[in-house]
């Protein structure tokens, strides 16, 4: 049991990790396209 819930933190963490790395780049990617565009 304890391994388990070991192993779904570890996965918990690492979806955090992507889904923030994907909302900072989202947003750096459409402040420079805005840029471009202006």
């Amino acid at each position: 049991m304890n391994n388990s819930s070991f192993s779904v933190d570890i996965t918990t963490r690492f979806f955090i990790s992507l889904i923030n790395a994907l909302s900072n780049f989202e947003t750096v990617n459409t402040t420079e396209f805005a840029g471009v565009k202006k």
